[in-house]
């Protein structure tokens, strides 16, 4: 359940107490582990859906917040989509696609901001404004896209309501038989309905732009200033005036005016009944209450209405600015515990290294260089973590690589022994990346290690493409090959038990071929 209710003031208090264990966290590991824990789920739960999209063809949601369970999503259903109509009304996706097509044309676009409805689990739609950073990399490709998507099915309610009451409004006001004038306290006039112009022989822009003195007797003018002065709720019913027509004409009338309240100031609303040689247009005295006072009941509500929506409106922008501040502090601290953990591997390293020039055993020294290995190779991850614009996934293609020629330096290899990487970019989240790193570390550690004896030359190639739904991952080297007889499943070195213990956290199947040297092939599900 996402708390919508948590004040500004108790997130920044939890962000402070986070912040406290991260800077504590130089002093233990799992310390740390907690506050990435933690930071992940404040981006989780707040109210703000937060998605990513892949920049590559199709678009995939590559990430989305435990938020869009409000809507009867799982996030996991989401996560490699291309079909957007899962999630997306039919009507809108046009229009959703083309923002991605449209920031592939504009280089310097940084930002769209776009409204669409998103289909609930059930079938039913909520409108939701999205703000859409595009983020793109040192050659300017895009690499994704991240948007924050806001519900505003209640404002667009209130919209259509509103809009609603307009037309009401505009219908009574442009049918009402009587002259109907709306002007400010200085005279201006704000708005006049068909009747007046007939009767004056102006047009509604030439009335909207001459002063209200200019059309009427100077005794009318004085009497519509003093109900002004008056204040709202004043009213003076039936007081004879004298109108200017267009050709000088005057035309005797009896006025009702009412003074109200427009967007926060004061108008005056006055319903003309015309008099033309002592002979009222309507036979019939002003009715009670009469459409005026329906008037300016449907003016006070339409008011009413007005207000509370820009009320709504100034609490989602409020809200929205807050969850955005929110969202980038959790990044800068995740990106700092990413940092911390990198640093604090390292020094685990080190300190393995440091110990390891006390032992005398080669055994013993050989564990020691293979627990250093293993833990590099975990502080990679972290590094590429904090370097990276997506804190949810990691380029697995690009790790393989920096990994391989890290192990490369690390172990010594023969400068004899060529390394060849062949690798696809394939984003994937660090859980999966982890055990797939130590896979490539154990199994490139055993090819230099074992493959070739006595200086015997040859190559380490390393491969990971995507096949179908599908990923493969392949450690070959064309030395001696794998001794026959003797199950890499069943052996004695840790190494070896560790690739049978990390294909299994993988659900991957691994294939072993001893001809032409060794040949490690290892699938596993494709969660990208």
């Amino acid at each position: 359940m996402i708390d919508e209710d948590k004040t500004r003031e108790q997130l920044i208090a939890e962000l402070a107490q986070l912040r406290k264990r991260v800077t504590n966290a130089e002093a233990g590991m799992p310390d740390a582990d907690a506050a990435v824990t933690d930071m992940v789920r404040i981006v989780h739960r707040s109210p703000t859906v937060t998605f990513v999209w892949r920049g590559c063809d199709g678009w995939p949601v590559s990430f989305v917040s435990e938020s869009v369970r409000r809507y009867g999503h799982i996030p996991q259903d989401l996560i490699g989509l291309v079909h957007h109509e899962r999630y997306i009304a039919s009507q809108d996706l046009p229009a959703f696609i083309a923002t991605f097509v449209e920031a592939r044309g504009s280089p310097s676009s940084r930002s769209f901001m776009r409204e669409y409805r998103l289909l609930t689990r059930s079938g039913e739609t909520r409108w939701v404004r999205e703000r859409l950073w595009v983020e793109r990399d040192d050659r300017g490709t895009i690499t994704h896209f991240t948007g924050l998507l806001t519900d505003v099915e209640d404002l667009r309610q209130l919209e259509a309501v509103v809009h609603e009451q307009k037309q009401r409004l505009s219908a009574l006001f442009e049918g009402a038989t009587q002259p109907i004038l709306l002007h400010d306290p200085s005279g201006r006039c704000i708005d006049v309905n068909l009747a007046a112009c007939d009767l004056l022989g102006y047009t509604r822009d030439e009335l909207l732009h001459i002063p209200f003195d200019a059309p009427v007797s100077a005794d009318t003018a004085a009497r519509a200033q003093r109900l002004a002065r008056a204040g709202a709720g004043a009213r003076d019913v039936a007081f004879e005036g004298e109108f200017i027509g267009r050709d000088g004409s005057r035309l005797p009338a009896v006025l009702e005016s009412h003074a109200v309240e427009l967007k926060g100031d004061r108008a005056i609303l006055t319903l003309m009944q015309s008099q033309v040689l002592g002979v009222s247009v309507r036979a019939a005295p002003p009715r009670e209450p009469g459409e005026i006072e329906a008037l300016r009941r449907q003016i006070e509500e339409m008011e009413q209405t007005n207000r509370h929506l820009q009320e709504e409106r100034d609490a989602a922008s409020a809200g929205r600015s807050r969850y955005e501040e929110q969202l980038r502090k959790t990044e800068v601290l995740l990106r700092d515990v990413h940092h911390r953990v990198k640093n604090n591997l390292q020094v685990v390293a080190s300190l393995l290294g440091l110990q390891a020039e006390y032992v005398q055993d080669q055994r013993a020294l050989d564990a020691f260089a293979e627990s250093q290995n293993r833990v590099r190779a975990m502080a990679l991850v972290h590094e590429r973590m904090y370097q990276s614009s997506d804190l949810a996934r990691i380029d697995l293609g690009a790790y393989v690589r920096d990994l391989a020629e890290r192990m490369f330096t690390a172990l010594g290899a023969d400068p004899g022994i060529a390394l060849d990487v062949d690798v696809e970019s394939i984003s994937l989240p660090m859980d999966t990346v982890i055990p797939c790193g130590l896979l490539v570390s154990e199994l490139i550690s055993n090819s230099i290690k074992h493959a070739f004896p006595q200086g015997r030359g040859g190559s380490v190639g390393v491969t990971l493409h995507r096949q179908d739904d599908r990923i493969a991952l392949t450690v070959a080297d064309d030395g001696v090959g794998f001794p026959q007889g003797i199950d890499y499943r069943h052996t004695e070195t840790l190494g070896l038990q560790l690739v049978g213990i990390l294909a299994e956290q993988l659900g991957a199947t691994i294939d072993l071929s001893s001809s032409d040297g060794t040949r490690f092939s290892i699938t596993f599900r494709d969660e990208g």
